[in-house]
């Protein structure tokens, strides 16, 4: 009879859509029991309520959460039969948790307010394995759904060890026997502090974990700014509270974001009126814990608070990483994020110790369920983070280094949003570690360095960098020069003090662009401009003006081959040649078949060499791009002889030596091309035995050139040091050129 009387009654929550409610609402359960609650004693002390669940085919989960409404209600026999259901349902509740199918729109809050009456009112049966196993399964849970636990369903575990049966915990025992009653008001508070049994000790460490618990606690709710007022009514003036705040240095504490503020804001009070002498609120996340996953918790908590729930000016005695006032200059939208920036819990460097020191001390520690939680709340503030983790003390562990050097990228490809106020902060905090990190990412990917470009205009990173004698610095050098952003002849003369090492640097760096040119099918260096190759060359040549210098030698000569319209250039037609060069440095086909169509007829005796002059001449002094472009590939054409000749017959060696002569004779290349002509004529004969095609047409070039030797000495000089040429008519006029110096005719430069 009692049954039908309640089943009737509880039948208009059980239709599917009350039902739902049990597991989303967090008042419907309350509904339920208060429904019974209302009935007969008589009917309550006979009703079988196990059986009454049991008739609506409740799962585990419902079950808990309606015998936990029980257990909360006002009647003793509906408590007492509660227990019993609680007792019966823990395994099978324990069980179905882990799956995060049962109930998959249970979110955080209210599975953590199930665990929170759980803990709290818990039957006899809920025991140490019990409550190990149900953590387990929370775990499980949220592993399976590849997310860590949610903090607030963990700080509603940890509830367990607060409420244990420990010294140290007697006074959360004791406010926990009270009730919600214990923090209605200080004057209320004080009381019961005054009366508290004995082994309730007014100690740091009970205070602590009192603090923790109405911190946590929502089973009843408490509030810790009632309990720090009402201590503070009974303590002593000698109590540490510094001491407190190093007692929640215990491994099973864990807090969410809410619960920290509320925590913070209890404390805040304390550390405002010695102004942070005696007591250092920031240590509540920051300093050095035994603990790192607790600390990581109480840190993860401070920086899910946005500006609007606690500004971080306002933190006493706060150590920041950012100040609005370094950013007066900076471009308007910069200084927008810093205004919000500098309110942001991440500018604590307490915090952000944490995270490097702790969270990236190594890959263990970066894996763990609270390090995970951290990340995923430092992704929609990553910008705070990068500047503010810059300001923290090295060293860093390797770890840190790369996660930082990564974060630094990511705003460097513009691949997150405010790059702009991290790149401007960042070189504002430590520019040699931005510097650092600009070289590893451009030896790494080279194509990036029109992106660096643009950020070190916009930042005014331009005139440091391009005093770097490293790869980036010339790099970026040649590409500020190519864009017009940097002259050329004032950065040599700046650097000048500098002579040898940016000789040395400038050649390393001219003969590796070079190459690439040469060798790249695809683009995997930012390709050099003709007109800043020259210049540095002419660079180049100031700082080691001795032209029997191996190094700049070998520079002009794959400089040459790789930049070819060098061969022209100096020479009144640069603007031309500029134009011609924006697409590259390859030539086009259509002055490749010219070329090809001249030297086939000059090879057959249709043009003579004087012909060939005369066209070379015309080509040379032409303002036509295809005529510049047809001048330099005949000139390239004719120089790379000297390196491929394989198959050359004598005659047209002949030909070939004769020509060259006839361009010698006729100034028909600029310095620079002329002096990479006479190296390479030197290469040849140094590199080949006498037999060798590429020997013998530097040696007949030799022989159409021996008039002019008078007028180049230093060359002379280069020839003698050839032991294969000792004797021959190259040789005697070399040294006869040596012994007589002026007796010359015009030189051919």
């Amino acid at each position: 009879m009692a049954a039908m009387e309640i089943l009737e009654a509880l039948a208009c929550f059980m239709q599917d859509s009350e039902r739902a409610k049990l597991s989303h609402d967090i008042n419907q359960a309350a509904k339920v029991a208060k429904t019974v609650e209302t009935m007969s004693p008589g009917i309550i002390r006979d009703v079988d309520l196990p059986s009454v669940l049991d008739h609506f085919k409740l799962d585990a989960v419902e079950k808990m959460i309606l015998a936990l409404a029980f257990r909360l209600g006002s009647c003793p026999d509906l408590r007492t039969k509660a227990d019993a259901i609680l007792a019966a349902t823990l395994p099978t509740f324990t069980e179905a948790i882990s799956d995060p199918k049962v109930h998959a729109d249970l979110d955080a809050e209210f599975l953590a307010l199930i665990l929170d009456r759980l803990v709290q009112l818990h039957p006899p049966s809920f025991g140490a394995i019990s409550q190990a196993e149900l953590s387990a399964m929370i775990e499980r849970r949220y592993a399976w759904m590849g997310q860590p636990p949610p903090s607030e369903v963990l700080a509603a575990l940890s509830l367990r060890h607060v409420l244990a049966e420990r010294s140290s915990n007697t006074l959360a025992r004791y406010i926990h026997k009270v009730g919600p009653e214990f923090t209605r008001d200080g004057e209320t508070c004080a009381s019961h502090l005054q009366s508290r049994p004995d082994s309730a000790q007014l100690s740091e460490e009970q205070v602590s974990v009192a603090l923790l618990y109405t911190t946590v606690s929502r089973c009843p709710p408490h509030d810790p700014a009632v309990l720090v007022a009402g201590l503070r009514r009974v303590l002593p003036s000698s109590f540490r509270w510094q001491d407190v705040v190093s007692y929640f240095d215990r491994p099973d504490a864990r807090i969410s974001p809410p619960q920290f503020l509320s925590l913070y804001d209890a404390l805040r009070s304390v550390a405002e009126e010695d102004d942070g002498l005696a007591f250092d609120i920031q240590s509540l996340w920051g300093g050095d814990w035994e603990n790192t996953e607790t600390q990581v918790s109480f840190v993860c908590a401070f920086i899910s608070l946005t500006p609007e729930q606690l500004d971080a000016r306002t933190i006493p005695g706060l150590r920041a990483t950012l100040t609005l006032e370094a950013y007066g200059r900076s471009p308007a939208a910069v200084r927008e994020r810093a205004a919000i920036a500098v309110k942001h819990p991440l500018v604590s460097l307490a915090a952000m110790s944490a995270i490097v020191h702790v969270v990236l001390h190594s890959a263990h520690a970066s894996q763990t369920i609270e390090a995970e939680r951290l990340f995923q709340v430092l992704g929609p503030n990553m910008d705070i983070f990068a500047v503010s983790a810059v300001s923290v003390p090295r060293p860093w562990t390797q770890i840190a280094l790369d996660s930082l050097s990564s974060i630094f990228e990511s705003f460097l490809r513009k691949q997150r949003a405010h790059y702009d106020f991290v790149l401007e902060s960042m070189w504002r905090k430590d520019r040699g570690w931005v510097k650092q990190q600009l070289i590893d990412v451009h030896a790494d990917e080279p194509m990036i360095l029109p992106l660096i470009l643009e950020h070190a205009l916009k930042h005014s990173w331009l005139d440091e960098l391009v005093y770097l004698n490293n790869g980036l610095g010339l790099d970026l050098t040649a590409l500020a020069h190519a864009e017009g952003h940097l002259n050329l002849g004032r950065w040599a003369l700046i650097d000048a003090p500098r002579h040898d090492e940016l000789a040395q640097a400038l050649a390393r760096f001219l003969e590796i662009k070079a190459g690439f040119e040469l060798h790249q099918d695809s683009p995997v260096q930012t390709s050099l401009r003709t007109r800043t190759v020259y210049l540095l060359l002419m660079i180049l040549k100031e700082l080691v003006p001795n032209v029997l210098a191996a190094k700049p030698a070998e520079v002009r000569q794959v400089c040459v081959r790789a930049y070819p319209r060098l061969l022209n250039y100096g020479e009144g037609c640069e603007d031309v040649i500029d134009a011609n060069s924006r697409n590259g440095s390859v030539l086009p086909g259509a002055a490749v078949a010219k070329m090809t169509e001249h030297y086939e007829k000059m090879h057959s005796g249709e043009l003579k060499i004087a012909d060939v002059i005369e066209v070379l001449k015309r080509y040379k002094q032409s303002r036509d791009p295809l005529d510049q472009d047809v001048f330099v590939c005949m000139i390239q054409e004719l120089l790379c002889q000297y390196t491929s000749c394989v198959d050359y017959s004598l005659s047209n060696l002949a030909t070939t030596a004769v020509l060259f002569g006839g361009i010698m004779r006729h100034k028909l290349l600029p310095d620079l091309a002329h002096q990479a002509s006479l190296d390479m004529i030197l290469k040849a004969l140094r590199d080949h035995p006498e037999g060798d095609c590429r020997y013998k047409l530097a040696v007949e070039t030799l022989l159409n050139m021996m008039d002019y030797f008078p007028e180049r000495l230093v060359f002379c000089a280069q020839i003698l040091q050839i032991r294969s040429l000792e004797g021959t008519d190259v040789w005697k006029t070399a040294k006869d050129a040596l012994l007589n110096p002026g007796h010359s005719r015009p030189s051919f430069r």
